[in-house]
Parts: C-alpha cells; structure tokens; sequence
C-alpha cells in the first residue's frame, strides 16, 4: 500500500499499477507521427527500433542528455535485461568506460549495447581501443544530434537568439564518425533516415565482435514529456509542478489525470 500527498487514503500496489498501464495506454512515449519525418531519425524511432531487437538477458549501457532521456522513456526492458546510466550526476564520457567494464564482466563474450551521445562519446573516445584491442562485443550507436543537444535545447528556450557552444554553428565540431569507426578497425554502419534505419541496427547487433553505428537524428524532436516553463509576458519564467510536463495538458485533461488535487503540496 502506498499513501498520497495531503493525507489521501492509501492505495493498493495492483491498482497503483493498473493507473500507470493507462496512463502508458492514453500517453505513449513514441507518437503515430514521429515515424512521418522526411528528414533524419526521429530519436524516439530509434530508440523503439533498437530495443525491438534485443531480447532477454542484455545489457544496455546510456550515455547522457538524448542517449539518457529517450531510452529511459521509450525503451523496454524485458526479463533479465540490465540497463546502466549515471543520470542523476549527468558526466558526460560514461558511456564508453561503462558499456568496457560491463563487457569485462560478462566475460568478454556477450553483446553489450552502448548508446552515446556524439558530445559524450568524445570525452572518452581513447576507450574505443580498448574496446577493438580486447575484441569486446561492444555495439556502439553514436546519436549525431550535431553537439550538444539537451543544452541546445535549453538555451533555445530561454535565449533563443544566444545558442554558444552547442554545435559546429556555434564553435563546436565533430569528426566524421565512419573514419573514427575505420580508424579503431569496427566496422561502421550509417543511418540517417528512418528507411535505413532497421538494416544498420540489424547489421550492428549482428557484428562478430566491436561493432559502431551513426545514428544522424532529426533536431527538431524535443524531449517530451519534459519539465518545461513558460514564459509569462512580462518576460519572467515559471516552471511548471513537476506533474505538469510539456507538452501541457489542457488544466481540465491535467486535472482528471491526478490522483490528488494540483493544488496541495
């Protein structure tokens, strides 16, 4: 049993996660229209598309910022999988020394998924040697969302017309990952669209030994649900309750989705 902000009257653990089910049902995380893009990979999609190919007993390692919230919120655990992040401290270069020390563990011989962020990746890309060196089963997908992306997108909300330090746009470049891939002997794959997008996840998983993958991303894709503010006319921002995530609700929709009053602490 569990009880409720503000006193309210406990309740059961099944019918705790009974609401959650339909909470997932009414609001899923990858939405009919984010498969309609024209452009590069929808996040989301991938996300979707990776983890519909690994099975039971994985383990998947996560980088931060888009690496971090789109496989927490769109990837599914099945039995036995195991899934490592430090998102809480959020230090970019975990993902590579993580997804190294989760291979040795395994003894070397079972596929362990790292997915990097192309900012992240570079903070400890020396590990890629390791990696090839020891012939780990370390797929790696590098998510190219052209820098640093969670922080390009926090500074677009709050200082739209001052974006410093995010991509090759504003003074931050990137190597061209196919000759990063050439240079740590992998073999590379290249997705930049969702029609590709299947084959070169197939083809990562399915690499004897180290494998690497670019995943090209669309920018345009937020995090949703996100803690967001809003910016009231006068200028001031104002960040919503932590319930009360962008894309918002109408208060109506918001309301008859609380199992407490919105109002109360």
């Amino acid at each position: 049993m569990m009880g409720l902000p503000g006193g309210g009257a406990p309740v059961l653990h099944e019918d705790w996660a009974a609401w959650c089910r339909e909470r997932r049902k009414r609001y899923p995380i990858v939405l009919p229209e984010y498969w309609q893009t024209t452009g590069n990979v929808n996040p989301y999609c991938f996300v979707e598309r990776l983890f519909d190919r690994l099975g039971e007993d994985e383990v998947i390692v996560t980088g931060d910022g888009t690496a971090c919230v789109t496989v927490f919120q769109a990837g599914r655990v099945r039995q036995r999988t195991r899934m490592f992040h430090n998102s809480g401290s959020a230090p970019m270069g975990y993902d590579l020394p993580a997804a190294l020390g989760a291979a040795v563990a395994r003894g070397g011989k079972k596929r362990v998924v790292c997915v990097a962020g192309d900012g992240s990746i570079m903070m400890n890309l020396q590990e890629l040697q390791t990696i090839s060196g020891m012939r780990l089963p370390v797929k790696t997908f590098v998510l190219n969302n052209a820098g640093y992306h969670s922080i390009r997108q926090t500074q677009k909300n709050f200082f739209p017309d001052k974006v410093v330090g995010c991509g090759a746009d504003s003074g931050v470049t990137f190597p061209d990952w196919e000759r990063v891939a050439a240079a740590f002997g992998m073999p590379f794959q290249r997705s930049a669209s969702h029609w590709d997008l299947d084959a070169a996840i197939q083809a990562t998983l399915e690499a004897d030994g180290p494998a690497f993958c670019e995943v090209v991303l669309d920018l345009n894709q937020p995090f949703a649900p996100k803690l967001s503010s809003r910016k009231l006319p006068g200028g001031a921002m104002v960040t919503a309750s932590l319930e009360d995530m962008a894309p918002f609700l109408s208060r109506d929709e918001l309301a008859e989705n609380m199992l407490f009053s919105p109002n109360q602490p």
